[in-house]
This record gives structure tokens, sequence and C-alpha cells, in this order.
């Protein structure tokens, strides 16, 4: 199943808008196009996350958590200096601040090609929500932002899932 539709099934099956109309922004952030609701679909190995809300823009990402990155590097060049100290002072995962900061990404709507343009998300940490989620022997971390008046579906994992207290202190 492609993208859009399994955007058009989630919005029907939970949402009971029927025959969705999906179109794209200049910089390919799908959207619904009679404005029903807002919605963000990722994806990390074999799990797929849709997050559909009330709220005008949102964004979520699933990343799997045994991938082999230089960590250090990549953050470097992803995230602002106090993201950075945020994350060792209250020993944060590299993957849990990426899949934060890839959720602000998208519901800004300028996608992760674009993190140096975003700034840092510190000041907005209260309004994320974060998982755990163990799937046989991987794990990833699911992240949506902003947290609000929300429906997650995230396809059969669901039930392993365990929210992640991300620290408010800055």
């Amino acid at each position: 199943m492609d993208s859009d539709a399994y955007i058009r099934d989630s919005l029907e099956r939970f949402c009971g808008v029927s025959g969705a109309v999906i179109e794209r922004t200049p910089d390919g952030k799908p959207y619904d196009a009679d404005g029903h609701c807002s919605f963000s679909l990722s994806h990390s190995s074999k799990l797929i996350s849709i997050y559909i809300s009330s709220l005008p823009s949102v964004g979520c990402d699933i990343q799997r958590t045994d991938r082999k990155y230089s960590e250090k590097e990549i953050a470097a060049k992803a995230f602002e200096s106090d993201e950075i100290e945020w994350m060792e002072r209250n020993s944060v995962p590299f993957f849990l601040m990426w899949s934060l900061k890839e959720a602000f990404a998208k519901a800004d709507g300028r996608g992760i090609f674009l993190f140096h343009q975003l700034g840092s998300i510190l000041p907005q940490i209260h309004l994320f929500r974060s998982w755990t989620i163990n799937d046989g022997p991987d794990s990833y971390f699911l992240s949506i932002y902003p947290a609000g008046n929300t429906e997650l579906i995230l396809s059969d994992t669901l039930l392993q899932a365990q929210q992640y207290t991300l620290p408010l202190s800055r």
C-alpha cells in the first residue's frame, strides 16, 4: 500500500473521513486538502506510525535505535549546542533526540533536511510526547509534536509502547 492510500485508509477507519484528498505542500508535506484534520506519517524498519490530530499542523517520527552511526558527528551537524548539552546533562539517547527533532521538523513543514534552520526545540520540549517501543529484538523511539487533542495510531505494536518521560528542564 502506498503512503497516500495508507493515510486515506487511516483517516477513514479512525476519523470517519471517507475519500480524503491528499495533497502536498511545495516542501512535500502531505495534507488533507479538505481540512478535516492534520496528520503526520513516519516509518522505520517494519513499523509505521501515523499521528492524526485536530491541531493545525503536527509531526511524528519513529526511529529504530540499533542503527550504527557516528552519533557525535551527526549531532554536531543536526542539533543546536543547547540541545547537545541538554542531551548530555539529562542522558537523553541520540535516537530519541533525533525523533524529537524530526517530529518538530515535520510539523514545521520543512522536514529533516533543514534541521539547521529550525533552531532549538528546547523552548517547546513540554509540547512533545514520546514512547519507547520494543518489538521483539528491535527497539524504537516514537515522538509526536505538538501533543494535544489527538489520536495516535501505531500499527501492530502500540500495546508494547511505554511513554518516555522527557526532562523538562533546559
